[in-house]
């Protein structure tokens, strides 16, 4: 209470504004975290929960996506480590999540509040907190399970301290800058690298004047190790991670090396009309908001007329560079820009800090705090569609969970299921808690199929089987349709599981039905697959069926059951047809199939 007595008024009203902030977000906590980018959401609790798990590992990192040995370190897992902490007080896994990185936002937002108090004034602080606090696109990711946060903090800390630094020569204060900075570099280094960009052009009370006083002090051996030790350390981790990924088969394809079209973008993405366009939508609707960008004008002009101009241009500059570098990150996902929000708060924290100096009466006070408000107001409701996705119902847009049920329904936990359809998306065996080898179409090598093909993979999950490449399926003797997006794979009938419905290229299985079985089609028929289902007789004991049709045709014989990759023969358990004295194929991916023979036998054993 003492220390609370000694507080100043705004930094009373700064931890009420905070307490607010956290409340508004309270009731979005306790929801799975696939609201938006659920992929990189579960990307990084996956790791956490195993962490919590098996222990803490983390120069050796698992994510189950890309089949054993199952590690494909990504960021230095650091905010995993402390998710994992959470988990191990008994927090549930999407709350702990949640939770570590909120805790994050708000040291974010404590760093951004002390850092403006140090190089800027009290008004500028409180609004700048208020903005970080408040934008739309922090209310969205703020609680959300990524480590964005844990990278500004880093980022901010490295700044204030070294700025802190290079005014008393404290070496204390520099450890805790090459501390803070490199955290935030191996947490996620596309935007803390360019702070050093303010920290150098900083200038400390009572520098010299002058360029050559300029060049000399810059070239201080500390003020040369913040700049490069932790980009060191960041870059020695990424050779370090990528050796681990590019000695898989199957993950190969996300390394450094392998990705980096996607963040640098093309010449032509660069100068592409529609995504600048989309760039700008983000920046004035969810990052800044249309209607304070007035004041972050301002704040520029703020900047340029303060007394220390170069440090804030190195704060635009390490808002726009990131951008400007890593082109292709920020316009495919929005929570990057999320990294940028420190920066634009500062700029309006300025301007509105600018406005109020020159506010001498209170009509005109009160004028600017009604246009405040009401900026963020109209900012906030603007962005409403964006920022309620944080709050319940959850919109479970995608169906990951109703997937997740079934997978781990009729998988085992001791098994790798194959994965197709669904990209790298952690999503669908965070939920499932199941370990997958993914094949998106980066990795869906003959090679890796041959070799998947020959190991022991009994389950394949397809998140749509109606235009997934389920073909490969036929890889294995024997396919099973056992779920609705789940098929069962072996070379033999057993290795099945009893799947209701199976099929295989091995004509003797048929051959071997028909000398015990009953005969139901007296001639062939033909099916057209353009013109709906078509009816086949079946028999009591099963239907076997012998099929001629493209290799690249699906055939399905009822809804409830995803479709099957057509192969020579195809076997309907009574499950299947409910007695019925007929069942309705449907087919496509072809002009048409033959049905050249149906037979009433058992199953296959």
């Amino acid at each position: 209470m003492r220390r609370l007595s000694r507080l100043g008024l705004v930094d009373r009203l700064a931890i009420v504004i905070a307490a607010a902030a956290l409340a508004i977000r309270v009731p979005t906590l306790d929801l799975p975290i696939i609201e938006l980018h659920g992929w990189r959401q579960t990307w990084t609790a996956y790791t956490a929960l195993l962490f919590h798990e098996h222990g803490i590992d983390l120069l050796h990192p698992q994510l189950p996506i890309f089949g054993p040995p199952f590690e494909v370190p990504q960021e230095f897992p650091l905010v995993q480590a402390v998710g994992a902490l959470v988990m191990d007080a008994g927090v549930a896994p999407d709350l702990a999540m949640r939770l570590t990185h909120l805790a994050l936002f708000f040291l974010s937002a404590g760093l951004l509040y002390g850092l403006l108090r140090h190089t800027a004034n009290a008004t500028a602080a409180l609004a700048a907190l208020v903005f970080f606090l408040f934008v739309p696109t922090n209310i969205l990711w703020s609680r959300a399970s990524l480590v964005e946060y844990g990278a500004t903090a880093g980022a901010l800390g490295f700044l204030w301290a070294g700025i802190a630094w290079r005014d008393t020569r404290r070496w204390s204060l520099l450890a805790i800058a090459l501390a803070a900075g490199t955290i935030g570099m191996l947490i996620k280094p596309t935007t803390p690298v360019f702070w050093s960009l303010p920290l150098a052009l900083w200038r400390s009370p009572g520098e010299a004047a002058g360029l050559a006083a300029w060049i000399r002090i810059r070239r201080h051996p500390g003020l040369i190790a913040l700049g490069i030790v932790p980009t060191a350390i960041a870059f020695a981790w990424t050779k370090w991670a990528d050796a681990i990924k590019t000695a898989s088969e199957a993950a190969a394809f996300i390394a450094s090396s392998a990705t980096s079209g996607f963040y640098y973008a093309s010449i032509a993405d660069r100068f592409d009309a529609a995504i600048w366009a989309r760039n700008w939508l983000w920046l004035t609707s969810y990052d800044v908001g249309l209607w304070v960008m007035p004041f972050f004008a301002v704040g520029l002009f703020a900047a340029l007329r303060s007394s220390r101009p170069a440090f804030w241009a190195g704060v635009v500059l390490a808002a726009a560079l990131p951008v400007a570098v890593f082109f292709g990150g920020f316009y495919r996902h929005e929570y990057y820009w999320s990294a940028l929000t420190p920066e634009l708060a500062c700029i309006v924290g300025l301007g509105v800090a600018w406005l109020a100096a020159r506010a001498r009466n209170p009509p005109v006070r009160v004028v600017l705090a009604a246009l405040l408000v009401a900026a963020f107001v109209a900012t906030e409701n603007g962005a409403a569609d964006y920022w309620r996705l944080a709050h319940p119902p959850l919109d479970d847009y995608e169906h990951v969970l109703a997937h997740a049920r079934e997978l781990a329904r009729l998988s085992r936990p001791d098994e790798v299921a194959l994965v197709i359809g669904r990209q790298y998306d952690p999503g669908l065996a965070y939920y499932s808690r199941r370990r997958v080898l993914m094949l998106p179409d980066e990795n869906r090598t003959d090679h890796l199929l041959t070799r998947v093909s020959r190991e022991s993979y009994h389950v394949l999950f397809s998140w749509d089987p109606t235009v997934d490449p389920t073909f490969i399926a036929r890889r294995w003797a024997w396919t099973g349709v056992a779920g609705q997006w789940t098929y069962t794979l072996g070379q033999t009938p057993a290795d099945l599981r009893g799947a209701a419905i199976m099929a295989t290229d091995d004509t003797s299985a048929f051959d071997a039905a028909a000398r015990t079985g009953r005969s139901l089609l007296p001639r062939p028929i033909a099916i057209p697959c353009a013109q709906g289902s078509q009816p086949v007789p079946t028999g009591t004991a099963g239907t076997w069926l012998l099929v001629r049709a493209d290799p690249f045709a699906r055939i399905s014989p009822t809804a409830l059951l995803a479709p099957v990759p057509a192969r020579a023969v195809l076997f309907l358990s009574p499950d299947v047809t409910f007695g019925q004295a007929e069942a309705r194929l449907f087919c496509s991916g072809t002009e048409a199939i033959v049905i050249e023979a149906a037979i009433d036998a058992p199953p296959p054993r």
